[in-house]
């Protein structure tokens, strides 16, 4: 807005260097931060003013009442007429109005200027105004951190919460602002009412901040006075504790009791937000989540997408599904599923296919409405979306299409857990996109020292899935593999050690672009031991093989040396490999002291022959070698292998 030029003094127009001592007039009066009507005595200029900016009728006359009388108005005066235009409904449409600009341009003067005292209640109201009016930045916090420094034992709980609130309004982060209003606060943590607690745990929730020492301080006097809480700061309170992850038994347990007695006088935010908190905090109250889907029902018209998206991903987090509450869920969903953003639709679809549950109008609808809005989902939704029809065998060309071009265009964007999740949902359904499993590719080769085994698992059995031979990233895969083989669960480890077995590559002698990504190259590890390995049983490795589409059948050992006689170990292969042609993933698994080792054959016009015909791999580590017919005689008599064929 236009420029008033230096700061000037409320009370009679002129510059600080004119008055006396360099001081602005009225020390001691309301130009040095007198509060409002009556306080600075009664009658003079300046209450008379807070009196008509209280009286006028709307924002726009309170902006004509400054634009007369803007070389009268204080400090406060200038506050309160912020404050007013602020809580009016007509605030934010005036923003470009010179007035209003003007009058903001006061007041971060008045706050910026040092030789101006004033009272926290009335920095704390500046600040909660222009956060309204989304006008709040960080040069203005600079000089309110500074301000609070000054007086801190000046500032009440009201400013300090107040404060805190504009901040998370305008979603700006300022660390030495917080830092004083968290040390503040713990200070007075008493002297809080119950709105004062709920917004300041808000503020912090909402920029993602966690202090520990005050989130205690928080939870320890929010629980002595959750009686006092009305509906609105009850379900806020839980459910900022819950964004932050800060798990207090005794608050949750206060908290939650309220909320059951109450349940029936929660509006429907609020009943989403206690049954969202409780999920993420992994607390499943079977009474409460009852009582919420019996209030849900009889609301039904009420939830909106919010409510509705967040409510049901929680009954399924904590795995409390009830099939009629579900339908019901499922069916209204239906009347909005078209104005659902993105991450609502990302969560709705996630949650049914948790479940299994699998409703034909619901899912063509949300199938429509992600194509028509797929440029607006980021990577988290994609991935949801691209597993949830995964998960519920819903192969959409079109919508998986959709979700290829996107993911193309935005790989630079996916984290590890979307790269992983979209590359098995592709091969899940068997969807082939050459351009969308490069993109995956080439995101994922460069990170995957970052990859934990769940990722790891899912990339490379859905490289086998799809058959495809990445010999760059499979051998970045077997690094991390290695290092991380203590983490493995177990159907991770049987999914890793399928893929490569289904894959046979046989060549990773070579440097290959995955040897950049560590100082020094690809370093060297010591064997896997069998107590490395020893929390994942053969059976469970063989059972989830078989949720792959193959057999796996163990091989009884003769007893005998057959590799003595090279006819005996030529007979011994044949007949382990089984008669028939070669076809894709099959072979020999041998578990041989903590490792698992694919061998595998090619047939030639004369069949089994001795050479090179036989290669054996060892899955995890990702090393590979030739192996002649009497050393694999060997490794199965030795040790318990499996015949591993096609279903």
């Amino acid at each position: 807005g236009a420029s008033r030029g230096p700061p000037t003094c409320f009370r009679c127009g002129r510059a600080r260097e004119e008055h006396p001592d360099g001081r602005y007039c009225g020390a001691g009066g309301s130009g040095e931060g007198g509060a409002g009507v009556g306080e600075d005595g009664a009658g003079n200029a300046f209450s008379r003013f807070n009196r008509e900016i209280v009286q006028c009728p709307n924002a726009v006359s309170i902006l004509d009442l400054y634009s007369e009388r803007r070389g009268q108005f204080d400090f406060v005066n200038a506050v309160t007429a912020l404050h007013r235009v602020a809580k009016s409904g007509e605030g934010r449409g005036l923003r470009s109005d010179a007035r209003l600009r003007n009058l903001v341009e006061d007041v971060r003067e008045a706050v910026g200027d040092e030789g101006l005292r004033k009272k926290p209640r009335h920095i704390a109201n500046a600040s909660w105004a222009l956060a309204r009016l989304a006008l709040l930045d960080m040069t203005f916090l600079s000089f309110v951190c500074a301000e609070v420094l000054l007086s801190v034992a000046a500032f009440e709980p009201h400013s300090i919460s107040s404060t805190a609130w504009a901040m998370a309004t305008a979603a700006i982060e300022h660390g030495p602002l917080l830092a004083v209003l968290a040390t503040m606060s713990i200070s007075r943590i008493g002297e809080f009412d119950t709105r004062g607690l709920s917004n300041v745990v808000w503020a912090f929730a909402t920029l993602r901040v966690t202090d520990r020492p005050l989130l205690a301080a928080l939870a320890a006097q929010a629980t002595l006075d959750v009686a006092l809480f009305d509906e609105q700061a009850l379900s806020t309170t839980l459910w900022s504790f819950a964004k932050l992850g800060y798990h207090d038994a005794a608050f949750v347990d206060g908290f939650t009791k309220q909320a059951l007695g109450r349940i029936s006088s929660l509006h429907p935010q609020g009943l989403s937000n206690v049954v969202w908190s409780l999920a993420k905090l992994q607390v499943r109250h079977a009474e409460l989540f009852r009582a919420a889907a019996s209030q849900c029902l009889a609301r039904l018209p009420e939830l909106q997408v919010q409510h509705t998206t967040n409510t049901v991903w929680a009954f399924v987090k904590v795995q409390y599904v009830d099939e009629a509450f579900m339908k019901a869920i499922a069916n209204h969903s239906m009347s909005f599923i078209d104005r659902c953003a993105p991450q609502n639709l990302g969560n709705l679809i996630w949650s049914f296919a948790k479940i299994a549950l699998q409703e034909g109008p619901l899912m063509a609808a949300i199938s429509v409405t992600a194509v028509a809005k797929m440029s607006a989902c980021g990577h988290q939704e994609i991935g949801n979306i691209a597993w949830a029809c995964a998960t519920l065998a819903l192969r959409d060309e079109p919508l998986f299409a959709a979700v290829a071009a996107e993911s193309i265009a935005t790989a630079g964007q996916f984290n590890v857990q979307g790269v992983a999740n979209t590359m098995w949902a592709f091969a899940k359904l068997s969807i082939t996109n050459d351009g969308f499993v490069e993109a995956m590719s080439a995101q994922a080769l460069p990170k995957i020292s970052t990859w934990d085994p769940q990722a790891l698992s899912n990339i490379v059995w859905s490289d086998a899935t799809l058959n495809i031979v990445n010999e760059p990233l499979l051998t970045a895969v077997s690094v991390q593999a290695t290092r991380t083989i203590s983490q493995f669960a177990t159907q991770n480890l049987s999914n890793t050690i399928w893929a490569y077995a289904t894959l046979k590559v046989v060549d990773f002698s070579g440097a290959s672009p995955a040897d950049d990504m560590y100082d020094g190259g690809v370093p060297e590890h010591a064997p896997l031991t069998q107590e490395e390995v020893a929390g994942f049983p053969v059976e469970e490795v063989v059972e989830a093989l078989s949720t792959q589409g193959f057999r796996c059948t163990e091989i009884e050992r003769s007893g005998t040396a057959h590799a003595a006689a090279a006819d005996d170990a030529h007979a011994l292969a044949a007949d382990h490999f089984g008669i028939g042609p070669l076809v894709e993933g099959s072979g020999v698994l041998v578990v041989a002291d903590g490792r698992y080792l694919a061998c595998t054959r090619r047939i030639g016009e004369r069949g089994l022959s001795e050479g090179t015909d036989l290669r054996m791999r060892d899955v995890v580590a990702g090393s590979e070698e030739p192996l002649d017919v009497s050393g694999f005689a060997g490794l199965v008599e030795k040790h318990r292998c499996f015949r591993v064929a096609r279903a």
